[in-house]
């Protein structure tokens, strides 16, 4: 009997736990080079409290969602991406290291509550030098500059690395079986077969291969020559090793393999397991237009539609997708001065030598010892001049209950399109509130086509605002849900609506929330919108005696919020339905 793929959702706070069973459209994506993955489906709108960075575990992998679309259809589109918030959350303020892959990785993981599964026997030690960084970047610089793939496991947390990720378990797609149809395609874009490697300080590799600054490709019909530079490599034993390593795969013709398959162990693991495979794979294709062994590079399968799944094969790994780009486009900076790599290097070296002893070389006029502009020119409502840096951002210190805000900012002028940062100390409580900028004039504070709502600037609140000519406008969306009103509304009966009391400040709101209970079988937000404030409806179903049926509207014409119960299993009453708070969104 073929299995369903289960969807969970576990709410932000991790308080809350329900199981997607209404659903279209549902895809599971991964990716070798990055090592990336992601779920999409869409869901009934109303039907479940989805929101914007909920968790979603799906087999193995939790998600976390990071994007809801609008009602179409009535249907909402959600995406997730894997859960990283451990890593993407370790901060490093500098971070500077000679080490190997793996001590790099642990240095990363320290501390967050993962562990790394390391298969790597390398001992070669390069640097990482970032700042403001977090453990997620550090670990894609190790994998970008070791050349090594990983996965995540993020149920289990563990990070997985090796030199290539992957088993070759004897899977076949084999045509009339589980191949549907098969896409070929080769290339020779990013072909090499002669490599100049350059490591630290334009190190080469002549010392250590017989005086020769390059290394050929066994075997190669004819010469094509790359340069490659990497300053992570500091002698010239570990640049010609990975050098070698990189040339080996540059040097063949590249071939992509697109097929469309059924994924036999996704729909019965018992039955079909022999079928089952991971990105990193290595695969058979037979099938008459190919035959060959290829790693899976990328897999976008959709359990519910069989016949759409796609996977991307390929002979090379595509950690190495992007290195012909650094190949031929590698450049170095020195004081700012980009010289294409593109020339003999013993030219760009001197070249490079001759711009750090004579910074002032090349250029006209008096560019090369100026100090200041001689004309001043505003950048977005700031002067600059050449001799201090520009800021847009200000401090407002005017007290909530004054309509009239005022902010300092050197240099500033009041011109369209001029940009502000403003932190407002103590937020606002004033209808109509004005922000006057170094004294260039009070001007009303809009947002969303009108004056801005006085409870949406709370202390401390920083604000992107743009002058239009007439009126300061809020960069962006102010997603901070206010409450409203903490005053239950509970139903004593079937059958009748029950409202809360009129609040004024729903007025003021395209797009409000509502805590429902349902005695202890379901708590959680339900978003009303002013555009589409029919009744909405929310259906419960645990047993036979315990199920609700409870429809919610948004009255925007008196101010209140109504709830009605429709149904109710035998198990519970009417009054064991609740709102228990209002909670205005946008």
């Amino acid at each position: 009997m073929d299995t369903k793929t289960i969807i969970k959702i576990i709410s932000a706070s991790r308080t809350k736990e329900y199981y997607i069973t209404q659903r279209k459209d549902f895809k599971i994506e991964t990716i070798l080079d990055s090592a990336d993955a992601s779920v999409a489906f869409s869901v009934p709108d109303q039907v479940y409290p989805i929101t914007c960075e909920s968790y979603v575990v799906v087999e193995h992998q939790e998600y976390i969602v990071k994007e809801i679309s609008p009602v179409k259809n009535g249907y909402r589109d959600v995406k997730a991406i894997l859960n990283l918030e451990d890593l993407e959350g370790k901060l490093f303020s500098t971070y500077e290291k000679k080490a190997t892959a793996e001590a790099h990785l642990e240095e990363a993981l320290k501390d967050t509550g993962w562990k790394l599964r390391c298969q790597l026997d390398d001992n070669t030690e390069l640097t990482i030098e970032d700042e403001n960084t977090t453990a997620k970047a550090i670990i894609d610089q190790v994998r970008e500059i070791f050349g090594i793939e990983v996965r995540y496991d993020t149920q289990s947390k563990v990070l997985y690395a090796a030199r290539q990720i992957g088993d070759d378990e004897g899977v076949v797609f084999l045509k009339g079986v589980n191949l549907l149809k098969t896409e070929i395609k080769r290339d020779t874009y990013n072909y090499c077969t002669r490599l100049y490697p350059i490591g630290k300080d334009g190190l080469t590799i002549e010392s250590v291969n017989r005086g020769k600054k390059y290394i050929d490709a066994a075997g190669a019909e004819k010469v094509v020559a790359q340069y490659w530079e990497d300053t992570a490599y500091e002698t010239a034993e570990e640049l010609i090793a990975a050098a070698r390593y990189k040339l080996a795969e540059m040097a063949q013709t590249a071939v992509t393999v697109t097929v469309k398959i059924v994924d036999l162990a996704g729909k019965n693991k018992n039955k079909y397991a022999m079928y089952a495979f991971e990105v990193g794979d290595t695969v058979s294709v037979v099938d008459v237009k190919e035959n060959g062994k290829y790693r899976v590079t990328k897999k976008t399968i959709y359990p519910d539609q069989q016949h759409k799944n796609t996977v991307q094969l390929s002979n090379r790994n595509k950690s190495f997708a992007d290195y012909a780009k650094q190949l031929k486009a590698k450049s170095y900076e020195t004081d700012k001065i980009i010289i294409k790599f593109d020339r003999n290097l013993k030219n760009v070296q001197a070249e490079i030598k001759d711009m750090k002893e004579n910074p002032q070389k090349n250029v006209e006029g008096n560019a090369g010892t100026s100090t200041k502009l001689q004309t001043g020119r505003k950048i977005e409502g700031m002067l600059f001049d050449g001799t201090k840096d520009i800021s847009h951002y200000a401090t407002c210190y005017t007290s909530a209950s004054t309509a009239a805000k005022t902010v300092s900012l050197s240099g500033f002028s009041l011109v369209t399109g001029a940009r502000v940062c403003v932190r407002f100390n103590y937020g606002n409580t004033a209808a109509n509130p004005t922000l006057n900028v170094n004294n260039t004039g009070a001007k009303a504070i809009y947002y969303r086509n009108g004056n801005i709502s006085a409870e949406l600037i709370t202390s401390y609140t920083v604000l992107e605002l743009v002058y239009t000519g007439s009126y300061w406008y809020v960069i962006g969306v102010i997603d901070r849900a206010t409450a409203l009103s903490t005053t239950a509304v509970t139903p004593t009966a079937t059958g009748s609506w029950y409202y809360s009391s009129a609040i004024s400040s729903l007025a003021n709101y395209d797009e409000i929330r509502v805590w429902l209970e349902i005695a202890d079988g379901e708590k959680g937000w339900i978003t009303l919108t002013r555009k589409d404030a029919a009744e909405t409806v929310h259906t419960l179903y645990l047993t036979a005696s315990y199920n609700a049926r409870v429809q919610l509207k948004w009255d925007t014409t008196n101010n209140k919020v109504g709830v009605y119960v429709r149904n109710i299993g035998s198990g519970w009453t009417a009054n064991k339905v609740s709102v228990k708070r209002i909670e205005g969104v946008r």
